[in-house]
């Protein structure tokens, strides 16, 4: 027998069309200022170079990516959501 998922329930239906209408307002002009947010908790932050961060609660990924431009190659990132 082969590996079969399992049939999505209502409530899991109803679970993924909330999470992509959510993912769709991250173009909005209002959300955009989550990058400048970011940037700004990052600054505060200060990094180095090869450090790593635990971002709980990522949401759309602006600190993530924020973050990860700040540790650079030889750091990590891991983001939770």
């Amino acid at each position: 027998m082969g590996n079969r998922l399992a049939p999505a329930s209502p409530e899991t239906s109803r679970r993924n069309l909330l999470l992509n209408a959510m993912a769709g307002d991250a173009e909005r002009e209002s959300m955009r200022f989550m990058a400048f947010c970011a940037d700004r908790l990052v600054l505060h932050l200060n990094p180095s170079a090869g450090d790593k961060i635990l971002d709980a609660a990522c949401g759309v990924g602006a600190l993530t990516l924020a973050a990860s431009q700040a540790v650079g190659p030889s750091g990590r990132v891991v983001a939770i959501d």
